[in-house]
Order: C-alpha cells, then sequence, then structure tokens
C-alpha cells in the first residue's frame, strides 16, 4: 500500500495548510490526553507533529517511523526521539510504554492486524492507544496532495471493529477538519467557523477520526452468526441401499497347474 515519504510528510506539515491541520487536531487531542505526569510515550507512523503537548508531562517520548516512509528528527523536542523501525518489531520491550499514538499508520499499512498487535505488546496495563486515521467520509481523504490522501480512510465504526478485533476496547472518539482541503488563505482563514458550524451540524464528515482505546487484557475471536450455525448444523449424507451398490463380479481364482515332477528309477548294474 501506498505511503507518504518523509519528506512530502515534513513539506506537508510546514506549510500553512498543515500546521493549520495540526493545530485543529491537537485541539481535539488535549480532549484525550491523559492528565498523569511522567508516562512513557510513543509515535508510530508520523506522530511528531501530535507529540508536543504530550511531551511536556512524559518521562520518555520516542516517535518511531517505518522504513518504507523513513525518518528525520523530530524537531521541537529534547533530543532526537525520531527513529527508523520495521513497524511489526518494535524494538521496545513488553509493557514498556504507558500511551501509544498513532498517526499516518493504520491507514496506509497492509499489515493492519500486526501493527496493531505489536503495539499491543509494549503497551502496559492499562495501556491507553489513541489513533488518528482519514474518515471515509470526509473530504480529506480525496485529498491526494495531503498525506490524508494515502492509503485506506475509515470511517468512526470500522476503526472501532479493527481496535476491538486486535485485543483493544475502544472507549472515546473526537473529530477534526471539517474545514475543506484547500489551499486558498481565504478558506484557510475560515477554519474556526468550519469546525464549529462542523461539529454541530455535520459531524460525520470530519476529515479525520480520532479514537481512545485501552488495552484489553482478555478478548474472544469473533465468530460470524452463519459460521456459527454451520458449526453447529449435522449433515446427513446420503448412503445408497446395498441393493443399489453396484456389482462387481468377483471370478473365482482358479488354482495353479501342478508340476510333474518326474523320477528315474536307476537300474543297479550286476
Amino acid at each position: 500500500m501506498m505511503r507518504p515519504a518523509i519528506d512530502e510528510l515534513e513539506a506537508f506539515y510546514a506549510s500553512p495548510r498543515g500546521r493549520l491541520a495540526a493545530g485543529l487536531i491537537e485541539r481535539r487531542l488535549e480532549t484525550l490526553r491523559p492528565a498523569e505526569r511522567g508516562l512513557r510515550v510513543l509515535g508510530l507512523g508520523y506522530a511528531a507533529p501530535f507529540l508536543a503537548n504530550f511531551a511536556l508531562h512524559a518521562d520518555r517520548v520516542a516517535a518511531l517511523m517505518p522504513e518504507e516512509q523513513g525518518a528525520n528528527p523530530c524537531r521541537g523536542m529534547r533530543g532526537n526521539v525520531g527513529a527508523l523501525v520495521e513497524e511489526t518489531t518494535l524494538p521496545l520491550a513488553d509493557r514498556s510504554v504507558d500511551v501509544a499514538v498513532l498517526a499516518h499508520a493504520v491507514e496506509t499499512t497492509d499489515r493492519v492486524h500486526r501493527l496493531l498487535r505489536e503495539v499491543w505488546r509494549v503497551l502496559d496495563e492499562p495501556g491507553r492507544l489513541i489513533v488518528i486515521a482519514p474518515n471515509r467520509r470526509g473530504l480529506w481523504c480525496l485529498a491526494e496532495r495531503t498525506p490524508f490522501g494515502y492509503g485506506r480512510p475509515y470511517s468512526a465504526s470500522q476503526l472501532k471493529q479493527v481496535l476491538a478485533a486486535n485485543l483493544f476496547t475502544p472507549r472515546r472518539h473526537e473529530r477534526a477538519l471539517y474545514v475543506p482541503p484547500f489551499t486558498s488563505p481565504v478558506w484557510l482563514r475560515t477554519a474556526p467557523a468550519w469546525e464549529r458550524t462542523g461539529a454541530r451540524v455535520m459531524r460525520k464528515l470530519s476529515g479525520v477520526v480520532i479514537l481512545e482505546a485501552e488495552k484489553s487484557l482478555a478478548a474472544g475471536t469473533p465468530v460470524r452468526a452463519d459460521e456459527a450455525a454451520r458449526a453447529g448444523r449435522v449433515v446427513r449424507l446420503p448412503v445408497r441401499p446395498a441393493a443399489a451398490r453396484t456389482r462387481v463380479d468377483v471370478q473365482p481364482r482358479r488354482p495353479a497347474a501342478t508340476r510333474a515332477v518326474a523320477f528315474t528309477r536307476h537300474r543297479r548294474r550286476a
């Protein structure tokens, strides 16, 4: 699946439209950000524009980026917290993270189940997962010149199903980016009005969906209703009666002909 390169991501978030999008998303993240201090925070995908508020009171912050995308140091935070990794094999110990923020991650990977299971492994109990994904019903997933136009967009219900199938319990969700993805300064100046109106009138048409979930310690494997019905139904196979079976005539085997053995009598000599 195609994903934006690191240069394209940085160029977008350095532009006026990208800075606006990051600011609007961060406003909604404020309602989901944990109030605890000293947390271990992980950003996966390209979460650097959204980690600044988490890093204020965090103990440690790591921004891990998939090798297919590329990585650069995260500007605006202490030290080099950016690293290039294999997204399904994170170089982290089990239960070493308190909060995981995924941005430009679940929609651009072909291995979403393995990715989420790996995030589940490194999260502590009860770890919190925050996923930022383009909304299937919004306009931003159609803007191919933005990072939100890559990969597979999700509706809120679809994202909840994916997380529930990978041992996460969805808790709350927020929405952002009701302003159309235009580059005109006129549209950018009207963004606050779009956000207020969209949150009241056209809530399901946001540009992104922000979902918070909690690590689940026990979960069952979902089974579809038709599969369960087939599993509990006994299917009887018809058995042909003996009279209707094909008769095979077996010829009696003839005994092999005996081989004559001649005995010669030798006369004694006088």
